[in-house]
């Protein structure tokens, strides 16, 4: 069962997904003005928690981070006050097909399917990727 700020945050984050403000990027929560889904996760959660850092990895970059230095996954107290089942977004209902098993999460569907931000807002808003629809 979700509580009453739960759904206020989900509530937000459905609808700042198809409000048009936020523009679609891949690898990273956050990359100047383009967000991954997790990434608009994290700024409607507080958008006050953004801070860069130089990168590791390129040098003379700078990385977008959120709360406690997360570049790419949700911190997990952000994730467990969403109800995510992970700090991936991870589905919470598996697909069986073929003799395999699926589970795919918000980031797979950000940098790897097609879906733009208003069909992750649809998914979001059938279930699918809240703890307490996990099968």
């Amino acid at each position: 069962m979700i509580h009453g700020g739960q759904k206020v945050l989900r509530d937000a984050l459905i609808a700042a997904l198809r409000s048009g403000r936020y523009k679609k990027a891949g690898g990273s929560l956050r990359s100047g003005d383009c967000f991954c889904v997790l990434g608009v996760a994290c700024d409607v959660y507080d958008p006050e928690k953004w801070s860069s850092r130089p990168s590791t990895i390129d040098a003379g970059h700078w990385v977008d981070t959120y709360m406690d230095g997360s570049a790419s996954s949700l911190p997990l107290q952000v994730a467990k006050d969403y109800g995510f089942v992970d700090q991936w977004g991870q589905a919470a209902v598996v697909v069986e097909l073929l003799d395999s098993t699926f589970a795919v999460s918000l980031a797979d569907l950000n940098d790897d399917g097609d879906a733009d931000f208003a069909k992750i807002a649809d998914l979001l808003e059938d279930g699918y990727f809240w703890k307490e629809n996990q099968k």
